[in-house]
């Protein structure tokens, strides 16, 4: 969840701030956990069919997020997250690309890692403004239906391992 949201879970579930902490370190445990199982799916079906199941993956995460009604299913989301954040994060788009760019490895990391650290800065802001306005549920929905509109067709369309 965007820290944007935070306040509205430690009211809405009257979650303590601890408990609202430890969302990020239980992604983080789940995600380093399921890294290693998720590069073996990306040695077996190859990165892009790999990023396609994460992808779909985090887009019914977070269509149940906006959903939840108790805490613990805030804590079962984010375990979801970074099981499959593992499998269509950062890791298994950095091994796409090093399929596409072979002459200049570096260089695409680079300008991809840009573009997560942009959206980094604009999510939490556009959860930020729509959650004020409209509440936190449809704050979070502006990440759930970017994920179905743009983000999973991208991927299913678009995506190949490699120019080949």
């Amino acid at each position: 969840a965007p820290p944007a949201i935070y306040p509205y879970l430690l009211s809405d579930f009257r979650m303590t701030e601890g408990e609202v902490g430890m969302l990020p370190t239980i992604f983080q445990i789940f995600w380093g956990l399921s890294t290693a199982p998720s590069g073996l799916l990306i040695q077996k079906y190859g990165p892009a069919a790999c990023l396609r199941f994460g992808v779909i993956g985090i887009a019914l995460v977070a269509s149940g997020y906006p959903l939840a009604s108790a805490r613990y299913h805030l804590f079962i989301l984010h375990a979801l997250y970074g099981v499959f954040y593992s499998a269509g994060g950062l890791v298994v788009q950095i091994v796409l690309l090093n399929t596409w760019f072979e002459r200049q490895p570096g260089m695409a990391v680079s300008v991809m890692i840009t573009g997560f650290s942009f959206s980094g800065m604009l999510w939490p802001l556009v959860v930020s403004l729509v959650a004020e306005r409209f509440g936190w549920r449809w704050g979070y929905s502006t990440v759930t239906w970017t994920l179905w509109l743009c983000a999973a067709p991208l991927v299913f369309f678009f995506t190949k391992d490699g120019p080949r």
